[in-house]
């Protein structure tokens, strides 16, 4: 099929301006992106007489343009909303063009590349933040584009990573709640990146309060935004340990939920005791769904120990290492040069990602 010749007609330039970029990177196979945001560029572009088959206009300029030219029309408001990410405005926008054109070829269902993996668990000090850092840095290593999501009471983000920004995750809370016409861009905006690992993720909130709360509406949409633009290959969401409102809505959101426990009897049967409990917060179908994406992962395991029969029922079990954490010039990094980096690599053989991503 050949490329659809698509003019964006808006006055808020700054808005196209982000949707062009988006289209470009992302719609490059299926678009030919033209933009007008002034009365002046839309006459000058009318004189060359062009060929174009999709309009996407608001109802300031439509009336001009539907007399001067020939194409498929779709309006802001009235078809289509702003409020849509990238891509599903282009699935809307192929939708709406496919049916008026009568040709069901220009459209086919898109489905987002990213895959949520959480990591969670109802104890502290087992090493949770040091497995979802090491995950995100080991599929960083492995090419794909990786997003880090710290959603814990006292988040220590920044020991991990370094990056630099004018928005953090009490910005995005606000962006949320608020809902504006630039919600998307808000949010990319407020994305940091550590260019040693080339991973990005959010700086801490102001006040550890502001996703204490119940949240649990933003947090479903933030999920769902960095989600379906499918802007990154994996999505790592490092849980609090809390059982709240909040993350019950993560974790219905995540592909993959990864559950970390240390290898003792009590962490074992804390771990089944929260298993149990999910019936007081989910109807048997969604439990049993929610069963399905859990994985059990044993870590800080000691080589000397007697190993426990159910540690092997694990998908994969992370042996104690010392000095894992090294200091660098640049910060602190774990080393993944060891024993603890081998076990990520099981666990992402495991995963199969190559059919996540």
């Amino acid at each position: 099929m050949s490329k659809i010749v698509l003019l964006i007609v808006e006055g808020e330039q700054s808005y196209v301006e982000c949707l062009v970029n988006y289209l470009l990177t992302e719609e490059a196979d299926t678009f030919m992106v033209n933009s007008l945001t002034h009365w002046a560029a839309i006459e000058e572009f009318l004189e060359g007489e062009p060929q174009v088959d999709l309009v996407l206009t608001s109802s300031e300029f439509y009336l001009f343009l539907k007399e001067r030219l020939k194409a498929t029309y779709v309006l802001w408001g009235e078809s289509l909303s702003k409020y849509q990410t990238g891509e599903e405005i282009v699935r809307e926008l192929l939708k709406i063009y496919a049916s008026q054109k009568g040709d069901t070829r220009v459209f086919s269902e898109k489905r987002s590349k990213t895959k949520t993996i959480g990591i969670y668990s109802p104890l502290g000090g087992v090493g949770k933040t040091t497995l979802a850092v090491g995950l995100s840095r080991q599929l960083a290593l492995g090419g794909y584009d990786v997003f880090y999501l710290n959603l814990e009471d006292v988040p220590v983000t920044e020991f991990y990573f370094m990056g630099s920004g004018d928005y953090n995750l009490s910005h995005v809370l606000y962006f949320l709640k608020e809902k504006g016409e630039r919600l998307i861009w808000q949010i990319e905006s407020a994305k940091c990146i550590d260019t040693r690992y080339q991973i990005q993720y959010f700086l801490p909130p102001d006040s550890i309060e502001d996703w204490q709360n119940d949240v649990s509406e933003e947090l479903a949409l933030l999920l769902q935004l960095l989600k379906t633009q499918g802007k990154h290959d994996f999505l790592v969401v490092d849980f609090s340990t809390m059982i709240n409102k909040n993350n019950l809505i993560g974790w219905q959101a995540c592909d993959i939920l990864i559950l970390v426990l240390e290898p003792l009897v009590t962490s074992l049967k804390k771990m089944e005791r929260f298993k149990q409990e999910l019936r007081l917060f989910f109807t048997p179908e969604e439990k049993a769904n929610l069963l399905k994406k859990m994985h059990l992962v044993v870590n800080k395991v000691p080589q000397v120990m007697e190993r426990p029969l159910w540690v092997d029922k694990a998908v994969v079990s992370f042996p104690w290492v010392d000095n894992l954490l090294l200091a660098t010039k640049n910060g602190y990094c774990l080393d993944l040069n060891s024993a603890f980096g081998e076990a990520l690599q099981r666990l992402i053989l495991n995963f199969e990602v190559d059919s996540y991503a």
